[in-house]
């Protein structure tokens, strides 16, 4: 708080500037949205920002935040989802937001929350005017709610698509007696998005955009993920989402573009975990004129061109915090890991030391206490020489060769139960009798060689084992023969 104090004299002479020079009305066509050079597009999300202007040092902490973070991460695109100005006279609030956007020279896009409509201001009245005022490249759609709609982002080089953001309205208020409080997605809106995403990707869903989506209320998924490994952030308060599901996020994961929902509404939230493979994440709350006490900021998203990931943290005047990299659920900061150290031994051979048993197993804890019926070497942990057996299991012990330091995901799929062991720590845990199931990990680990140990059995009918390794930052590696080695001595 102190640092915003300090920072609103110099931001109000901006304040004061922006006020005082007239508003100028949209004049030419839209910018567009493009990966830099780089690679990089950032985003910068702010929310909940309750804007009244009958409270004029609120809104000034207001102007002064917003300029701090926007001038500290200097994104390529700004995101409001949501109750933005809250309090009549509505106009008057929008026409300030719209003069520090035109200000900034940023592109900026809107979601509504259920509060902003509360005033003097329909949602329609709302992006008529959103829709004149310079570098706002929102639009009101076509179909339920107001607001829904796509913006593309352009590769770096040529005119080519590379991404793709979606805008929904959430909704407010359900008018239905004993459906819950809160309004949720109607079924053309999201019969509109797998539209949209059809129409703008592969139909035969390989090489689909990567996209994000942004919207107000969150949906019942996000009480799913907290807790869960890998979420990062605050949670310190119900998730208040609609009574009813009809079923947005379903349609993200089934679509197969969406990696994350940004959404705001919860104020003392601020999580980010995984569910199904799309993160569902809060923003970080804006306004200084309504409840919380999290510091005031907003959320930073960076994606990279030609990748199925992206950064993201908090931002507020007084920093950065909760780093997460999308999809390992860990933070990309490799100041924030202890390096695993490789082993010492340096008489290594190539491949795998193997155990093979048999019996009616029911953990990977019973499969090593019970008897060996056959040893050996093999050059990768597989199990297709067993394809047509039931009831048996395999112990895969020795060393994985890192090439270069780094962050990295290992993905363990079985059926029927699986643990994987890196440096002697357990880092997978896939035990247990079920079907086709898959886990991930991240491990930070140093260049060269580290133990290795793999269990899996077979309790009945299908059998399936499949190990993968990614850096962070890249595909993921097929861990060919090359990767594994064993002590000769022994």
């Amino acid at each position: 708080m102190k640092l915003i104090i300090k920072l609103a004299l110099f931001f109000s002479l901006i304040s004061i500037y922006v006020a005082t020079s007239g508003y100028a009305q949209k004049t030419a066509q839209d910018p567009k949205l493009k990966f830099k050079p780089d690679k990089a597009f950032r985003i910068l999300q702010f929310t909940d920002i309750h804007w009244d202007s009958n409270i004029p040092a609120s809104c000034r902490l207001v102007e002064t935040l917003l300029n701090s973070v926007i001038l500290a991460e200097k994104p390529d695109l700004i995101v409001f989802t949501g109750d933005i100005v809250t309090v009549s006279p509505a106009r008057e609030g929008w026409l300030s937001i719209g003069k520090l956007m035109q200000y900034s020279g940023i592109p900026w896009a809107v979601t509504l929350g259920n509060h902003d409509d509360e005033t003097d201001l329909s949602r329609e009245n709302i992006f008529d005017l959103l829709e004149t005022m310079p570098g706002f490249l929102g639009r009101k759609g076509s179909v339920s709610g107001v607001g829904n709609y796509v913006l593309p982002i352009q590769a770096s080089s040529g005119d080519g698509l590379a991404a793709l953001l979606y805008f929904l309205d959430s909704q407010a208020y359900t008018a239905i007696a004993d459906a819950g409080y809160y309004d949720w997605f109607r079924f053309d809106q999201i019969q509109w998005y797998r539209n949209e995403s059809i129409a703008r990707n592969d139909k035969t869903k390989t090489d689909r955009l990567p996209a994000l989506a942004f919207f107000h209320i969150p949906t019942p998924e996000w009480d799913r993920v907290f807790g869960n490994p890998g979420t990062i952030g605050l949670k310190n308060e119900t998730v208040s989402s609609a009574a009813i599901n009809p079923g947005m996020v379903a349609s993200f994961i089934e679509m197969g573009d969406v990696m994350g929902a940004f959404v705001g509404h919860d104020h003392v939230n601020n999580y980010i975990g995984l569910y199904h493979g799309v993160a569902l994440a809060y923003g970080q709350k804006t306004g200084f004129n309504s409840y919380g006490d999290l510091p005031k900021g907003g959320r930073v998203i960076e994606l990279t061109e030609g990748e199925r990931t992206f950064k993201t943290w908090i931002r507020t005047p007084e920093g950065e915090m909760f780093h997460y990299f999308y999809p390992y659920g860990v933070s990309f900061r490799e100041q924030d890991y202890q390096f695993m150290s490789p082993t010492t031994n340096n008489d290594l051979k190539p491949g795998l030391k193997y155990s093979y048993h048999e019996g009616k197993f029911t953990s990977v804890d019973e499969l090593m206490k019970s008897e060996v019926l056959k040893s050996g070497i093999v050059k990768v942990p597989e199990i297709s020489s067993q394809a047509e057996k039931d009831y048996f299991g395999y112990v895969f012990e020795g060393f994985i060769e890192v090439k270069k330091k780094g962050l990295y995901r290992f993905s363990l799929k079985s059926d029927d139960g699986s643990v994987l062991w890196i440096g002697g720590k357990e880092l997978i845990n896939n035990d247990g009798t079920h079907g086709s199931l898959r886990k991930d990990a991240a491990i930070a680990l140093d260049a060269g060689f580290h133990a290795f140990k793999l269990c899996y059995f077979d309790e009945s009918l299908d059998q399936l084992l499949e190990l993968n390794m990614a850096i962070l930052g890249q595909e993921a590696l097929y861990l060919k023969e090359e990767y594994f080695f064993h002590s000769s001595t022994e």
